[in-house]
């Protein structure tokens, strides 16, 4: 396995509280960033990636453990291999300096907001002090990264239109997909992404949507994931989900660590139980799937869902008919910018 990307979990804590977000943030807070182990699991990761891979730092809030993140980025750095670094952060801590660091090192922000004022703060309350941190700061450095709800899907298009005003050009945006869409719900999904195809699909050029990128790199091969995700303590997991739960729970889908490598083999057979399973609960529906090849990765939310007891079933209605939803509206927009994106 050839490994396109990295997710780097600096730690659960976090000086926010959204509503929608699925980290254990009280129970990862506990463990502290072990820099040497860190920078072992970077090390592994390097030697089986693909030739241009993604080192993503995230958490909880990464910009808390500001002192170890620049550590590691300058330790990324002296690889002298070309390396794409992002920091997902919520922005509430971000200022000048730090920016100017990262800007020096090549890293990329990803800041969380999930639209104006009024419609960030719903979920969120921190409107005003994100956007007083990076209002003035290098836009095309920044991917604008939000997520709407059944309650916030409506001002999606006015959301999106608002930030380009100021100047913002890439942009990434998730649905609530761990909670229940009703089917008037997803209808009105659908409504909103004509309304986006429409708005957005002649001016690829000033907005880019990272969806699309998604979409023409996506792996032939369903559920065949290439990421892999380093804990702050130096051990590796299938997936960014088992970061929701932490007990013995999340033992059960540790792949590695930094002193005995990566487990393929229990990788492999972690992800080939959850795709049988997921085949089994959904009658093998995906196999019959026109859209399976670039459909969000549903091993996810059947972890999620199994761990925590939920109806996998319900939810998976649910993130189906959402995936759909994107991939129509994003492949349309795709066929007529393909050339203008790349």
């Amino acid at each position: 396995m050839r490994y396109v990307s990295l997710s780097i979990f600096l730690g659960g804590s976090c000086n926010l509280n959204c509503s929608y977000c699925f980290i254990d943030k009280k129970n990862l807070k506990k463990i502290s960033p072990d820099v040497i182990k860190l920078k072992k699991g970077i090390d592994l990761f390097l030697r089986c990636s693909t030739k241009d891979p993604t080192i993503n730092f995230t958490g909880g809030e990464p910009l808390l453990y500001w002192e170890i993140l620049r550590e590691l980025i300058e330790y990324i750095r002296e690889k002298k291999r070309r390396i794409f670094m992002v920091v997902s952060t919520n922005g509430t801590l971000l200022d000048k300096e730090m920016f100017k660091f990262l800007k020096k090192y090549n890293v990329a922000l990803s800041v969380s907001l999930d639209g104006k004022k009024e419609v960030n703060d719903i979920y969120r309350g921190s409107f005003e002090t994100v956007w007083g941190n990076i209002k003035d700061l290098d836009r095309e450095r920044i991917k604008i990264s939000s997520v709407f709800t059944p309650k916030t899907i409506n001002y999606l298009v006015e959301n999106i239109k608002f930030f380009v005003k100021h100047g913002f050009r890439q942009f990434d945006f998730y649905p609530e997909v761990y909670g229940l869409w009703s089917k008037d719900q997803l209808r009105n999904l659908e409504r909103v992404f004509s309304q986006l195809k429409l708005s957005f699909n002649g001016n690829s050029q000033e907005t880019k949507f990272q969806f699309i990128d998604r979409i023409l790199h996506k792996n032939t091969e369903n559920f065949c994931c290439q990421k892999l995700n380093l804990a702050s303590d130096g051990n590796f997991y299938l997936c960014d989900k088992v970061f929701s739960f932490f007990d013995e729970r999340r033992k059960k889908y540790m792949v590695g660590d930094t002193q005995k490598g990566i487990n393929e083999d229990k990788r492999e057979k972690l992800l080939k139980e959850a795709k049988k399973e997921i085949l089994k609960e959904t009658q093998n529906k995906c196999l019959k799937c026109s859209w399976q090849n670039y459909c969000f990765c549903p091993i996810g939310l059947y972890l999620w869902a199994k761990e925590n007891k939920k109806d996998f079933e319900k939810h998976f209605k649910t993130f189906c008919g959402i995936s759909k939803i994107y991939i129509s509206a994003f492949l349309k927009i795709c066929q007529n910018q393909r050339k203008k994106y790349y």
